[in-house]
């Protein structure tokens, strides 16, 4: 069995409605990631520091990061701004 290397890193923070909404279409179209909880990862939180965030949901792949503000516009998700950052990555 091979293992599948997660690229995606997802700075989390558990009461963050966006985060939930985030995660559920991640989960929804099938891209792995990996949580990286800013409340209680001092190495998430340092990480974050490292790469300028200052908000979630963000997400990393590699030294690419996508910030919340490009995430969504107001609360509306930006399905296709992730799915071009997930794919192109």
């Amino acid at each position: 069995m091979t293992m599948q290397m997660v690229d995606l890193e997802f700075f989390y923070l558990k009461t963050d409605s966006k985060c939930k909404l985030l995660a559920n279409f991640l989960e929804k179209n099938s891209i792995p990631f990996v949580i990286r909880d800013v409340a209680t990862d001092f190495d998430a939180q340092w990480d974050a520091l490292l790469f300028r965030i200052y908000s979630t949901p963000a997400l990393k792949m590699g030294k690419s990061v996508l910030r919340c503000r490009d995430i969504f516009e107001k609360i509306d998700l930006r399905e296709e701004m992730i799915m071009k950052f997930v794919n192109d990555r």
